[in-house]
């Protein structure tokens, strides 16, 4: 997100100047996994596995700037550059392991795993380099 006068260009206003740059990353997922397995027999081994995985990541640059540029203002100069990330994830696992045996041996087993990383990076710049600022009256 860039927001601002670049490279020699004139800002001229009769009032206030204001130059905002937000970023508002908002990011929404929902990872559901499910495994189910049923075994019957003399000998019955039964094994369910669910794994739900998300991995979400916000890296934004978000720059307010006024560089190279000359800004003449009737009033006063408003430079900001704001932020806000927002990670909303819903991880769901399910297994189920039957296991029915009429002989000796019946084993059922079963694993769930759920694994959610979230990363939230970035750069915020509110920045005036190289310019010129007059006021008017």
């Amino acid at each position: 997100i860039l927001a601002g006068a670049l490279e020699g260009s004139t800002i001229t206003a009769g009032g206030a100047v204001t130059i905002a740059a937000l970023d508002d990353a908002t990011i929404s997922s929902d990872v559901v996994a499910a495994s189910a397995s049923i075994a019957a027999g003399d000998i019955a081994v039964s094994l369910a596995i669910a794994v739900a995985l998300a991995d979400n990541t916000i890296d934004n640059t978000t720059q307010a700037l006024i560089d190279d540029a000359t800004v003449i203002a009737g009033g006063p100069l408003s430079l900001t550059a704001d932020a806000t990330a927002e990670i909303d994830v819903t991880g769901v696992a399910a297994a189920l392991s039957i296991a029915a045996g009429s002989g000796q041996l019946a084993i059922g087993a079963s694993v769930t795993v759920a694994l959610v990383e979230n990363t939230v990076d970035g750069d915020v710049q509110a920045l005036i380099a190289l310019a010129a600022f007059s006021r008017t009256p």
